[in-house]
């Protein structure tokens, strides 16, 4: 027997925001603004790390300050439009953008998520469209030779640009570029993990993300994909392995729950799938993210009914219904929960959702073909499966929708394209 850690009590608690002191604050907006300004002179490198994870809220200073500030812009803005010895309203509202652009990187807007440090070539570009505007005005006597420069300095800084853009080509070069530079940064560890994952190279995946969790004890995300490598691998030995030390480092993370859930179902041990998936259920209201309350109630109706239980497996389903309605393995498990109770009715308006938001995903229109003629309502069932035919499905897929058409006819009592329908199927 395993011992099912849960969510604790107190609720799952959101990453801690990190406070400032005002001292901290302003060192952190020098440290930003400073850098926002290296970029705009120079293509330096650019990190991975995202910017400190200081999250502001909707108080009056913050919001005030925001206001106050945008208020200013505006005015510098209005003033600067005649100004025609500097170019115009051209370089207010470029730096006006730049000020804008940097609300959110120096908090005085709220800031939900951490930005990456890559933010930053926004409030650069647009501080280069007030540079090259002031420039060009206050260079009007000599037009040639401040054209020749700012070419001249374009072709420099899009050389050097260029060589740095290179490993930007795809996430693979870039995630590689930056394990080279920090061999011992998890975070770049991680991403190149990541991005090997994605190229089908799993070997490599695995060491980078055993490694990146080596060097830090607090990372859990890497755990999380290492475990759905082992699963794809056919691992579950070291799938769970990864998953538990997720737990040990994070108790009550949401989703190594789930990832234990699931292997405990593939290890057919449905019961104490099912009491993981409803001790998280109990208290969904804690899970901050759809994508986490709707994998508990869909695989707590999937157990539900592994376990002999359909009409609590259909309230699961129910359950995850209202969570996340246009999930499109929700309204699939529903809509054959539906049918193996007999309430074909409901059972096709779920299908008909399903075909609006995937119209080319013919194994739904089968299924659905399926679930008319269990209701017997063949005609209609009929047209599901010419519609399979017609399109451009696997092999298999068009022998189950002739078979599907052969019953149907038989039903009808059109023996004959019943015989037809079935040798079909057979070729």
């Amino acid at each position: 027997t395993v011992s099912l850690p849960g969510i604790p009590e107190s609720g799952v608690p959101p990453p801690s925001p990190l406070r400032l002191s005002r001292a901290e604050h302003a060192a952190r907006v020098v440290r930003v603004t400073g850098y926002s300004l290296l970029l705009l002179g120079f293509p330096v490198e650019v990190p991975t790390h995202p910017l400190d994870a200081y999250q502001g809220g909707w108080s009056w200073r913050e919001t005030g300050m925001a206001l106050l500030l945008l208020a200013g812009m505006a005015g510098t803005v209005w003033s600067w439009r005649r100004r025609k010895g500097l170019g115009g309203a051209a370089p207010g509202w470029a730096i006006a953008g730049w000020a804008i652009a940097m609300l959110p990187v120096c908090n005085l807007a709220p800031l939900i998520h951490p930005l990456a440090m890559r933010y930053l070539c926004l409030p650069a570009a647009m501080l280069a469209g007030a540079v090259g505007s002031l420039v060009w005005a206050l260079g009007r006597r000599n037009r040639w030779p401040v054209f020749l420069a700012g070419i001249l300095g374009a072709v420099l800084l899009a050389t050097l640009t260029h060589g740095r853009t290179g490993y930007w080509k795809n996430d693979l070069a870039y995630w590689e570029h930056q394990r080279e530079l920090n061999p011992r940064d998890p975070l770049a560890l991680a991403g190149a993990g990541y991005a090997w994952a994605e190229s089908g190279r799993p070997d490599r995946a695995i060491g980078y993300y055993r490694r990146a969790v080596e060097l830090d004890p607090g990372l859990v995300k890497p755990l999380h994909y290492l475990a759905d490598l082992y699963l794809e691998l056919g691992k579950q030995r070291l799938a769970w392995d990864a998953v538990q030390e997720a737990l040990r480092r994070e108790p009550g993370n949401v989703e190594a729950l789930i990832k234990m859930g699931s292997l405990l179902s593939l290890q057919g041990r449905w019961d104490e799938a099912t009491t993981l998936f409803q001790d998280l259920q109990r208290k969904s209201s804690r899970i901050g993210r759809m994508r986490e309350r709707t994998q508990v109630a869909l695989n707590l109706a999937r157990c539900l009914e592994k376990t002999g239980h359909p009409g609590e497996a259909l309230e699961a389903y129910e359950m995850a219904s209202r969570v996340n309605p246009e999930h499109p393995l929700v309204l699939r498990g529903y809509a054959q929960a539906l049918m193996r109770r007999g309430d074909f009715a409901q059972a096709d308006e779920r299908w008909n959702g399903l075909r609006r938001l995937f119209p080319d995903d013919l194994e739904i229109t089968w299924e659905q073909g399926n679930s008319l003629a269990l209701a017997g309502r063949h005609r209609e069932a009929l047209s599901c499966y010419q519609q399979v035919l017609a399109g451009k499905g696997t092999l298999f897929l068009r022998a189950r929708a002739e078979y599907g058409r052969a019953i149907a006819y038989h039903s009808l009592g059109d023996r004959a394209r019943s015989r037809q329908a079935r040798e079909a199927a057979q070729r």
